[in-house]
């Protein structure tokens, strides 16, 4: 048996002989590395250098996920479970990054039909009866096929008919006057198909009305928006990554289970998926600012509380060090002190300088932010 993957709707920049390849029981590995039984070049790099293994065991072809960026059931929009063997059905369509692939399982008897009328590929094998062993008899094949034809020539005994013998004058002859032939009526073009119902749907997404705009400004809207949903997701994952670095500083556990897939990922994947994820993302920000603003909180709560006069005894009772506090009136300057402090965390809860690191941080990174890319 023999399984044939091909590209459908191949960009035109793909090179013919990548768009299709033919796996025999040895199996292989489709990827964009040059080293792979089918090389598939990606001048974007979504698809992986080895993205899919292909073996096969009992009779049945099977595809094994081994990428980064995964690999979809196009039939059913089920991302397959990697480094997990999924039995390949006829017919069936999956997707390799941006690229739609389908499966065609070919049975020894078809192969002759499968080949007729196209090139046979670089991996075809020839029969061994292609040429006769011995030279002789093809040379005695051809003669016996030459006295055959002689024989029937002989025992054909219809008379030929001689197109000459029923010639007529001309004078004879009746010959109609030619005439002008209809010219042939021009074929109504096929009406164009009304998009009306996709761009009332996609307005519908944007919360906007599209019909009263033309066909150009609305397809300048589609590309702006595209543009703008790769920014919003780009901007999306690098908010994540730097949260994920600042809970790693503090010792937080990040979570392991929040991550967005790039802007063709989310596109490609079922909307309900995709929408999960973008909601999942924001709402980990979300949090991690409040959780941030009321641990800060509690942490200059804590420190004030640590040096309150109760713990500062305790901490000096054992010590002759305590003199030193109750001498000279030291200790009741000491209690006034931080009686005053408690009270002014209650009229600003984070301490006085902190609207004014605050904004130094914003300031420097709205710096960082207008410098040119590479000067950080």
């Amino acid at each position: 048996m023999q399984m044939i993957m091909e590209i459908l709707n191949p960009p035109a920049s793909l090179p013919e002989h990548s768009r299709s390849q033919v796996f025999t029981s040895a199996g292989g590995v489709a990827g964009r590395n040059d080293d792979c039984h089918w090389c598939i070049p990606d001048p974007t790099k979504q698809l992986s250098g080895q993205h899919a293994r292909i073996s096969f065991h009992d009779g049945d072809f099977y595809l094994t996920d081994t990428s980064s960026n995964g690999t979809w059931e196009v039939d059913t929009g089920k991302r397959l479970t990697k480094d997990r063997p999924l039995r390949l059905r006829n017919r069936a369509v999956y997707r390799l990054s941006q690229f739609e692939i389908g499966v065609r399982l070919v049975q020894p008897s078809d192969l002759l039909t499968l080949g007729a009328g196209r090139p046979l590929p670089a991996d075809s094998v020839i029969r061994e009866d292609y040429l006769d062993a011995d030279p002789i008899t093809l040379l005695d094949r051809v003669a016996h096929q030459a006295s055959d034809d002689d024989l029937s020539d002989v025992l054909n005994t219809s008379p030929k008919v001689d197109q000459h013998d029923d010639h007529t004058q001309l004078e004879a002859t009746h010959v109609r006057v030619p005439t002008l032939a209809p010219a042939p009526t021009a074929m109504a073009s096929p009406a164009p198909l009304s998009s009306t119902p996709f761009w009332n749907e996609f307005g519908s997404a944007l919360g906007m009305d599209l019909l009263h705009l033309s066909d150009h400004e609305r397809e300048t809207l589609a590309v702006n928006a595209a543009h703008l949903l790769r920014s919003c997701t780009t901007e999306l994952q690098r908010c994540l990554r730097t949260c994920a670095e600042l809970k790693h500083d503090t010792r937080i556990e990040s979570d392991a289970d929040v991550r967005l897939d790039s802007a063709a990922e989310l596109v490609h994947a079922p909307l309900s998926a995709s929408l999960a994820q973008v909601g999942r993302s924001c709402r980990t920000l979300q949090r991690h600012q409040v959780a941030t603003h009321a641990a800060s909180r509690t942490a200059l709560r804590n420190a004030v509380e640590q040096l309150s006069p109760a713990n500062v005894t305790l901490h000096f009772e054992p010590t002759a060090s305590r003199r030193w506090f109750i001498a000279q009136g030291r200790w009741k300057t000491y209690c006034r002190l931080h009686q005053d402090q408690r009270e002014a965390l209650l009229q600003h809860p984070l301490g006085e300088g902190y609207p004014h690191a605050y904004n130094e941080q914003q300031r420097l990174l709205d710096t960082f932010e207008h410098l040119p890319t590479g000067e950080i």
